[in-house]
């Protein structure tokens, strides 16, 4: 059942307390409590300080992932061009590949693409980045270069 729909069957209120920056990729954390039937959204945490969110260790979890790559791009929207990696061998090490492999597509491409971050429908709290692109975002691509 969709969210939307849980929302609406139980009479939820819905306080919204986020900011909505143009032209930045922002994140938005969905609370929802249902013993007081109330569903919060709210980013106040990532503005004051998005540099607490911007920790690969983080990155094992969905929730964890976009509260990276929003708050990073809350950090390249307020002017910070850097992220530091000390020991890659030990974000290896400690199950983080999968951030490490779209780290590597960001650096190569500098950007992300949200419609690619997919999560696992079994366990929503694991993600994957789709590298291929679309056969048909591929031939637009191909197209658009010859």
């Amino acid at each position: 059942m969709a969210l939307n729909s849980i929302f609406q069957e139980e009479s939820v209120d819905v306080l919204h307390n986020y900011r909505c920056p143009l032209g930045v990729l922002f994140p938005v954390v969905i609370l929802y409590r249902p013993a007081s039937k109330l569903v919060l959204l709210a980013n106040d945490n990532h503005f004051q300080d998005p540099q607490q969110f911007i920790d690969p260790h983080l990155c094992h979890t969905t929730s964890g992932f976009l509260n990276f790559v929003g708050a990073l791009s809350l950090a390249v929207g307020q002017g910070s061009r850097q992220i530091v990696i000390r020991n890659q061998q030990a974000l290896e090490s400690a199950g983080l590949s999968e951030f490490l492999r779209w780290l590597d597509e960001f650096w190569h491409n500098g950007t992300w693409q949200t419609q690619r971050i997919l999560v696992n429908a079994a366990n929503p709290e694991e993600y994957l980045y789709d590298y291929e692109p679309p056969k048909d975002e591929a031939s637009r691509d191909a197209s658009v270069a010859s």
